[in-house]
């Protein structure tokens, strides 16, 4: 399965001030940069069918590979791609959301999750793939780190299912 992950609102809080060149900057005092990601390397942790796709600004402020280097490596591991690439690849700002979907759209990959924060907007078809957190708390709650868990482990199980009898069509369909 894809995790499309968000850092900013997830692994720190939702404040960062981007400037071309420079290294993102969050603008609230207490707080730093990719500060819950060992949150999210434990819930990970044992779940290898789990891969993670860059669903940032940074990948369009750095590039990928400076965000690989930020990442610890167990999730840096995990990173096969990402839906915004460098700046200067683009004529126009583009819409982070938009961009995430039409990846989605594009992939081999049909087992996915969306891990972002509570303001970012995606279109009605992607809200039940949909985890948003809180933007200041991120992955630190209690409720988040289960809710991650339980949503990763219904699409793992599903998958496995769906490998064991090819037959049976995905989700809770059942015929009368």
């Amino acid at each position: 399965m894809n995790l499309y992950l968000n850092l900013d609102g997830v692994l720190h809080v939702n404040q960062v001030t981007y400037l071309p060149g420079r290294m993102p900057e969050l603008d609230i005092d207490g707080y730093t940069v990719l500060q819950h990601a060992q949150l999210l390397a434990d819930v990970l942790a044992g779940r290898s069918g789990v891969n993670i796709v860059l669903n940032t600004w940074w990948s369009y402020y750095l590039n990928v590979d400076v965000c690989l280097d930020l990442l610890p490596a167990t999730l840096s591991s995990r990173v096969t791609g990402a839906v915004l690439g460098f700046s200067a690849s683009y004529i126009e700002l583009p819409h982070r959301a938009r961009e995430a979907e039409k990846h989605i759209e594009g992939s081999r990959c049909k087992e996915y999750l969306i891990l972002d924060h509570s303001g970012a907007r995606y279109q009605g078809r992607y809200l039940p793939h949909l985890l948003a957190v809180n933007e200041v708390e991120g992955l630190t709650t209690p409720h988040a780190v289960r809710e991650l868990r339980h949503r990763i482990d219904a699409i793992l199980s599903e998958k496995q299912a769906r490998l064991r009898n090819p037959q049976q069509p995905p989700g809770d369909w059942r015929p009368f």
